[in-house]
């Protein structure tokens, strides 16, 4: 995947997120895996990931998304509860 765009994955954040907001959840599993390879350090993109891949019922990767928005944004109270979720 190339796109020399400083906004790679603007577009694929915001797809990603309007299908979770339409329950559209494996579409949001696939624009958001795309937004967040093309920005791996914004932690809304995991944070949104993780929301989708709960609501598909994978919950080992929905933990690991979680995680990873918790590190990027440690004092985010909402990602910190998300990552310590079972």
């Amino acid at each position: 995947m190339v796109n020399l765009s400083g906004r790679a994955g603007f577009e694929e954040g915001k797809w990603g997120y309007d299908a979770l907001i339409a329950n559209n959840n494996q579409d949001a599993v696939r624009w958001l895996r795309d937004a967040a390879k093309l920005q791996p350090k914004v932690s809304a993109y995991w944070f949104d990931l993780g929301i989708a891949y709960e609501r598909v019922g994978n919950m080992s990767a929905a933990k690991g998304a979680y995680q990873r928005a918790h590190e990027l944004e440690p004092n985010n109270l909402e990602y910190s509860e998300a990552s310590e979720k079972n």
